[in-house]
């Protein structure tokens, strides 16, 4: 079945899964840690616009309390959501 393959495709590898450190002051607020975070990552060789990425998943993911958007390297992303309920729609549905 074509979704067992891409399953095996998608397998994090040692290297991979060897932890991601945030920087520092990637949000300019009283509380950075506010918040509910999704770090996602972007499986393509070409390289992309964060901007772009960032419209099509907003609207993808159409939060109803609002998304931020910070590159973190360069094929990871976090993304920040205001409420529990839009960061849960996302983890579930897999959009």
């Amino acid at each position: 079945m074509a979704s067992d393959r891409l399953g095996v495709a998608l397998t994090l590898t040692e290297e991979a899964d060897s932890g991601l450190v945030l920087p520092g002051g990637l949000w300019h607020t009283d509380s950075p840690t506010q918040g509910f975070f999704v770090v996602g990552r972007l499986l393509a060789s070409k390289s992309f616009n964060p901007d772009a990425l960032h419209s099509t998943l907003k609207l993808a993911f159409n939060p109803v309390q609002g998304m931020d958007f910070k590159l973190i390297e360069d094929d990871r992303f976090l993304l920040k959501f205001s409420h529990r309920l839009d960061r849960d729609r996302v983890l579930e549905r897999c959009p």
